[in-house]
């Protein structure tokens, strides 16, 4: 066991002497903690990250290893002695909790940076931030941000947005949604000027979701931005409360209405919200809202055939869009709640936007002792499902993204449109794909059928963003 134990140690030291790049990081607050450490010189990598020998996790490694740890990235059921390095991903960021094997306790914080964060934090800085204009040069394009040829270019972006809807369509106006807050941007081309921001209600929201209309027919937008404040305790797990920020678009500016816990989903001329349960990520009916007088108010029930507030989309009088499970969708009749259709295409999923739920009886890894216990866990809402016109429009997700073995991300994303001809159920791609992640989108205002995509070479949101125009195919 030694021997296998110290071939696996020398893998991992070529590994790393390797594959490791000269943008490798330090961790400020780990390094100490082993230094001083006196127990048994092993730890264990645990955690949400898929794969813990991806790129981005081998600085990490490397530092164990200098120190004299051997380290594990298989089940490490029963260590008792040693140290934990426990990852949990937030808002893109990826954390590094690590603790004593025997007591659980906490020694030290850390995060992970990606590549792609040091790159731009560091480009950033030499570029205004009211003012970014991105010339067609390879350096400054996402890595191979599209299979088509466009003739327009990607728009690079200082923060790392998770959400993009219209503000003012008259202006050229669109909010984007980061953990920084709500930022309105206006495009002029690939000319984007920062006009308004409107930071989030706490520190510690991760953006959710962000939705756009105008509900009280005034003519000026209203925006919904939904955070997940996320409850964590040691041996109890994460909660995720959930909460909605009411903003109105008036004279380029952001004025705060309204902060309140639930779901909010607005469209072009209505809105609807749902709560979140004790132990379910939705609770109680969707129910309609309601704007005057510069205050919002739930409503009736609306006709939501049983679902929760993201799944379903009306796109006619008798039929709705519907998400069924993560990736897969159909159509469900308003009238009977009863699935219309099926459609066979797999859409994908993505970890950008989770909601953590507690689990009201834990489970249990292995053995009973309270450190084996699973307290919650995630759900995963759909992607941005958009209404237009008689067809409805979605993202579907078929980039994978890097892992060790693998190396950079492979595949693409694209939009795709679901109609209804009768009573059948079509499907196609009238845009191209793009070999980058596609996390959000919008219609540009008066432009026939032509599409701003929110782009991030990492699916969880982590990577360099940018903006990219999309036409129609031929």
């Amino acid at each position: 066991m030694k021997k296998m134990r110290a071939l696996f140690v020398i893998y991992l030291l070529l590994l790393v002497g390797f594959a490791v790049p000269s943008w490798a990081q330090t961790f400020p607050n780990i390094e100490p903690a082993l230094q001083a450490w006196q127990g048994e010189k092993e730890v264990q990598i645990t955690g949400d990250k898929n794969d813990p020998l991806a790129s981005d996790l081998l600085p990490l490694i490397e530092v164990f290893l200098k120190h004299g740890f051997a380290v594990r990235t298989t089940s490490g059921v029963g260590m008792t002695k040693g140290l934990n390095a426990e990852l949990r991903s937030t808002a893109g960021e990826t954390m590094i909790v690590l603790k004593r094997n025997s007591d659980q306790a906490i020694i030290a914080l850390d995060h992970i940076r990606s590549k792609s964060e040091n790159a731009t934090s560091s480009a950033a800085s030499e570029v205004p931030a009211t003012t970014r204009t991105l010339s067609s040069t390879a350096h400054n394009r996402p890595t191979n941000a599209s299979r088509h040829a466009s003739k327009h270019a990607p728009i690079a972006l200082e923060t790392k947005p998770v959400a993009l809807v219209q503000a003012d369509p008259e202006k050229n106006i669109f909010a984007l949604l980061s953990t920084q807050g709500i930022m309105l941007i206006q495009l002029q081309g690939t000319h984007l000027r920062t006009i308004a921001r409107q930071p989030p209600p706490q520190d510690n929201f991760r953006p959710l979701t962000l939705s756009s209309g105008d509900l009280n027919g005034d003519g000026h937008f209203e925006l919904a931005a939904t955070w997940a404040e996320d409850i964590h305790g040691i041996y109890e797990g994460t909660d995720s409360r959930i909460w909605t920020q009411f903003l109105e678009v008036q004279r380029d500016k952001l004025q705060l209405l309204a902060l309140q816990p639930g779901y909010v989903r607005l469209f072009s001329s209505s809105g609807a919200a749902q709560q979140r349960g004790s132990f379910n990520a939705f609770s109680g009916p969707v129910v309609s809202l309601e704007f005057n007088k510069g205050r919002v108010k739930t409503g009736k029930p609306a006709p939501w055939a049983g679902r929760n507030l993201f799944d379903l989309t009306p796109f006619t009088n008798q039929y709705a869009f519907v998400w069924l499970e993560p990736g897969k969708s159909g159509t469900v009749s308003l009238a009977d709640k009863k699935v219309h259709g099926r459609l066979l295409e797999d859409f994908g999923t993505s970890p950008l936007t989770q909601v953590a739920v507690k689990l009201e009886d834990p489970v249990f890894r292995s053995g009973f002792a309270k450190e084996d216990r699973i307290m919650e866990t995630y759900v995963e809402l759909p992607p941005r499902t958009l209404r237009l016109g008689s067809a409805i429009l979605t993202i579907q997700h078929g980039r994978k993204p890097d892992s060790f073995l693998r190396g950079t991300a492979e595949g693409t994303d694209q939009l795709a449109r679901i109609r209804m001809k009768g009573e059948e159920t079509l499907l196609d791609h009238p845009y191209p794909a793009v070999e980058a992640f596609i996390l959000d989108f919008a219609p540009v205002p008066d432009k026939n059928e032509v599409m701003l995509l929110l782009l991030n070479e990492k699916n969880d949101g982590s990577g360099r963003a940018f903006m990219l125009y999309q036409e129609q195919k031929p």
